[in-house]
Order: C-alpha cells, then sequence, then structure tokens
C-alpha cells in the first residue's frame, strides 16, 4: 500500500459521484464488487479486476495515483486500485520478490510517501 500523503473528503467524494455518474442508483447497474471477490477468492486476479468508482476522482486530485498504479503493474502486480476513496493505492502480487522491488523502487522515487507491506 501506497500513501501520497493526502486525504480525500467523504463527503465531497459521495457528492461528486452523484453528480457525475448517472448510473450509481440504477438497479440494473452490475455488483462488480460481487465479482471481484469471487475472482480473487477463485485465485484469478490477472488482467485489471480491480474496480473502484472512486478511481477518476482519486486521480483528478492526485495525478500521481495513475503513475503508482502503472510502476506497480510494471514490476509485476496483477491488479492495483485504490482503497475505498483513495488516494492510498494497493497493488496485488504473486511473488514477494517482485512486490519487494516495487517497493524499493517507489520507496527510492517517493521517499515521503509512507509504504506499507502487508
Amino acid at each position: 500500500m501506497i500513501n501520497p500523503h493526502g486525504e480525500i473528503g467523504t463527503a465531497w467524494a459521495y457528492g461528486e459521484l452523484d453528480k457525475r455518474l448517472r448510473f450509481m442508483n440504477d438497479k440494473r447497474r452490475a455488483n462488480i464488487t460481487r465479482k471481484t471477490a469471487k475472482d480473487i477468492q477463485d485465485g484469478r486476479t490477472e488482467g485489471g479486476i480491480f474496480y473502484n468508482d472512486f478511481d477518476f476522482l482519486a486521480e483528478e486530485l492526485f495525478p500521481v495515483i495513475k503513475e503508482l498504479k502503472n510502476c506497480l503493474l510494471a514490476f509485476g502486480a496483477t491488479g492495483t486500485s485504490i482503497t475505498g476513496k483513495g488516494p492510498t493505492v494497493f497493488g496485488l502480487f504473486k511473488s514477494r520478490k517482485d512486490l519487494l522491488v516495487a517497493c524499493g523502487f517507489i520507496e527510492e522515487k517517493y521517499p515521503d510517501f509512507f509504504v506499507e507491506i502487508g
């Protein structure tokens, strides 16, 4: 997990979703969270299975989020996203070696960011 030392207000974030994502309350909307949880449980983690409605808002406020996600993918993450409404980014790795290389690179490039391996 990587936090670029920032915060996104909950009321603001949900208000923006209400204004900008008109499909949020549509009953026909697919439950992507349930599918993602099942995919992870079944060991399917490749190919960008993670989805978060707040992604575009978080990336507008913290453009570095996109760079962090791309970096994690480049170093072997099988998927990346933000936690909650952001701006904390996480990556899922199959290899601890790849995880450590990615973390080392991020800690070197962004020494002020909070980086945690879990």
